[in-house]
């Protein structure tokens, strides 16, 4: 069953109906029930399984560390959970990874490997509620919350289904402690959620998926096309993987609105970004805040990177200690942010360590871009150079998408080779460029679709979220956008829906 589907659909007015039917002291039985049947009807069996397994461990793991009297015996208990969770996805979406270096260092010593990898298929979306989970042991651990005595509170918050599959990921002091008091139904909330779900489907169906025709006619050709029909690939792409994961997280904030949850934001009008920086702080908002808060940040105050410090302090100096101390966090961040995508390395080159390399290179050249904009008296502040910044930004990031859309290094590599390649500007002028694996009428349609959700952009990076702009025109204006956003979507029902991209991390 695919999330944008009439299945689907039903299956969510139906949890919305009962949800608000029931009495309240109900409602986190229906969740729970929600929860399962989700799971089973998106990942089998085995979903079910690994996420009672994580949510048990985890449960029990932070009582044990936080209440028991044996502190020995409750930290064995709290260590143990954490080895199971981790275990597990280290099982099903790396352990093949570590096989590979196996098998080809045991190729470089003996010329042949007996090494053979694990034909295992990862419970669909284990990246997300793995580090959601874990979040809670280590908020507890932290002292940040208190761990939660309702097993049935905590199965609410562990499996809460709309967020299962991508995600956003959620901390239990905002998401968890939503389950401890009632919800009541309020109109608005039903009226708002409905149309971020109206949205994300628009995005997901009418954007991402007639987008993702021409992605794959491009990248599964690439040796057949060169220059400007791959700039127009990538940039599909970018468009492609942007549309998809932000309607998804649209469609999940719009649920759990309309369930009266609140959910974190995970996207800001992305490509409006004028650094690299910028650009992670606005695209996969709640994975860089997880990886900040449980990775950057207790990294640079282990006791290891702290000698490392002082040691460098004193024979390089101060300002030399702390770069190195930065970079080298910079760098474990980035290789996590990486190797989260999948055990691979393009994920890890192109969704990790390139953009840790363009983040330090910027850093480290700052100094001298200032002094060439001060030499050339060039105003860096007006939208001219603002847009050029936004260019410059959104053609770096595309490189490491190239990697992320791939099948390995070499292809991204000849992909980017060949995509340098450039002789063919006249594509652009005839049209024939916009209509590669789509018709006309298909490109019209994405066209049109694609100037709604730029300049939904453009609102979201002026006003924080473009529903403040779009809430405050008339009512005749709003409705025909909602009416042009369920007709392409009805025309676009034909398109073979591919599942959300991030469904398999």
């Amino acid at each position: 069953m695919s999330i944008c589907s009439i299945e689907s659909l039903v299956f969510f007015i139906a949890v919305f109906v009962i949800y608000y039917i029931v009495p309240k002291f109900l409602q986190n039985a229906v969740v729970i029930i929600a929860n399962m049947v989700f799971c089973y009807l998106f990942g089998g069996t085995k979903m079910i399984l690994y996420l009672l397994i994580a949510s048990v461990c985890a449960y029990i793991g932070a009582i044990a560390i936080k209440k028991l009297d044996n502190k020995r015996l409750g930290k064995a208990i709290y260590i143990l959970a954490i080895i199971v969770i981790i275990g597990l996805l280290f099982v099903f979406k790396y352990i093949n990874f570590f096989l590979q270096i196996g098998q080809n260092l045991q190729r470089v010593i003996t010329g042949a490997s007996s090494i053979e990898l694990f034909s295992i298929i990862a419970p669909v979306g284990i990246s997300f509620y793995t580090l959601t989970i874990l979040s809670y042991m280590l908020d507890v651990t932290y002292g940040i919350i208190e761990p939660e005595k309702n097993p049935f509170k905590f199965l609410c918050f562990s499996t809460y289904f709309p967020q299962l599959l991508s995600g956003p990921f959620n901390r239990y002091k905002d998401l968890g402690v939503q389950f401890t008091v009632p919800r009541y139904f309020k109109e608005q909330n039903v009226y708002d959620g409905f149309k971020r779900i109206l949205w994300g489907a628009f995005k997901k169906k009418v954007i991402s998926d007639r987008l993702s025709i021409v992605v794959a006619e491009i990248f599964n050709n690439y040796q057949s096309y060169q220059g400007i029909y791959l700039i127009y690939g990538i940039i599909c792409f970018a468009f492609q993987l942007y549309a998809d994961f932000s309607g998804y997280t649209d469609m999940v904030v719009g649920a759990s609105q309309v369930l009266g949850i609140t959910m974190p934001e995970n996207f800001k009008a992305s490509f409006h970004s004028r650094t690299v920086t910028e650009f992670w702080r606005r695209w996969h908002i709640t994975l860089g805040a997880w990886c900040k808060d449980y990775i950057y940040y207790p990294f640079l105050r282990s006791k290891l990177v702290l000698k490392l410090g002082n040691w460098s302090k004193h024979k390089f100096g101060k300002k030399v200690s702390k770069n190195i101390t930065l970079y080298l966090g910079m760098f474990v961040i980035w290789f996590t942010v990486g190797f989260w995508h999948g055990g691979a390395w393009k994920y890890i080159i192109g969704s990790g360590l390139l953009h840790c390399f363009y983040i330090c290179i910027g850093e480290l050249l700052d100094p001298f871009f200032q002094k060439v904009n001060k030499f050339f008296k060039i105003n860096t502040d007006n939208y001219s150079f603002h847009l050029f910044q936004r260019i410059r930004t959104f053609a770096l990031v595309c490189v490491g998408f190239v990697f992320f859309r791939s099948s390995d290094i070499t292809s991204a590599v000849l992909y980017l080779k060949r995509s340098l390649m450039i002789n063919d500007i006249g594509m652009i002028f005839n049209g024939s460029l916009f209509t590669t694996g789509i018709n006309v009428t298909s490109a019209v349609i994405l066209a049109i679709s694609l100037l709604m959700l730029v300049v939904c952009d453009m609102l979201t990076y002026r006003y924080e979220d473009a529903r403040i702009w779009f809430n405050q025109q008339g009512i005749v204006f709003r409705y025909i956008i909602y009416w042009i956003m369920i007709v392409f979507i009805m025309l676009s029902l034909n398109l073979s829906t591919e599942e959300f991209l991030y469904m398999q991390f």
